[in-house]
């Protein structure tokens, strides 16, 4: 017996605990990227993207920060259990490879993302489970930009969503269960 179905990323149980309740695993099979057997010195294997790090990012201590983010995001899901509490925000103007970071670095390595930014604008129509079945949730800079009240509201979102233990899981014609949050945001 179980109290409902939700998922829970990179876990590859049928059925997950949490807060003494069971689910069913509904999440989409999606893989990280396998990672290395060996660590090499810094841009070896990945010289193209090195070089993008160290030009993207200001100073070596963003760098740093950023892979210390995606290195707690890549062991927890090894582990099959993500971690909350992880958000990393990427700033900075046009043509600064925020975009080509988000498609061609972390969607592959970690299996996908969705879009967050209509259901944080109030625009969505309430069904969020796209949301639950994606390691990555993105928000669209230039919808933020708009108004200093919608920057307020993405800011407030993302804080609800990275500091609390649970969220509404809703999926279309099923009932909406509280569920651990297994996403992270970029």
């Amino acid at each position: 017996r179980v109290d409902g179905a939700g998922p829970s990323l990179y876990n590859p149980n049928e059925i997950w605990c949490e807060g003494g309740k069971k689910y069913l695993n509904n999440a989409k099979n999606i893989q990280i990227v396998k990672a290395a057997d060996t660590a090499g010195a810094w841009g070896e294997g990945f010289p193209r993207y090195a070089a993008i790090f160290d030009n993207v990012f200001v100073s070596p201590e963003y760098r740093d920060i950023f892979l210390a983010w995606f290195k707690r995001f890549y062991e927890s899901a090894e582990q099959g259990k993500l971690c909350m509490g992880q958000a990393m925000i990427l700033v900075g103007p046009v043509h600064c490879f925020k975009t080509f970071m988000i498609e061609k670095l972390l969607k592959p390595a970690m299996g996908g993302y969705a879009d967050l930014s209509s259901i944080v604008s109030g625009e969505g129509n309430g069904f969020n489970a796209d949301l639950f079945q994606s390691p990555l949730a993105i928000i669209d800079d230039s919808k933020a930009a708009e108004s200093e009240t919608q920057l307020n509201r993405y800011a407030s979102a993302i804080k609800k969503l990275v500091a609390h233990g649970t969220n509404k899981y809703r999926e279309k014609n099923l009932p909406q269960i509280m569920d651990t949050l297994a996403m992270v945001l970029s």
